[in-house]
């Protein structure tokens, strides 16, 4: 998984997000190459942070989630 852009801290503001973006690959780091896989996103940051619970790969396997 990566975070995309430089930054590690954002202010509060509604408007404000990360985005996190993830590859799914296999046993042999391959790219999987399916499209509408559903990727499950979790957190442990409690109420702080709030992630859609999934999202779906695109056809080069890569999906990504906005923090709200």
């Amino acid at each position: 998984m990566l975070l995309d852009g430089s930054e590690f801290e954002k202010i509060a503001d509604g408007v404000t997000y990360f985005s996190f973006t993830a590859q799914l690959v296999e046993n042999n780091n391959n790219p999987i190459r399916e499209k509408g896989l559903q990727v499950d996103w979790s957190q442990n940051s409690g109420d702080k942070v709030k992630l859609a619970n999934s999202s779906q790969t695109d056809e080069n396997s890569i999906t990504a989630v906005r923090s709200v």
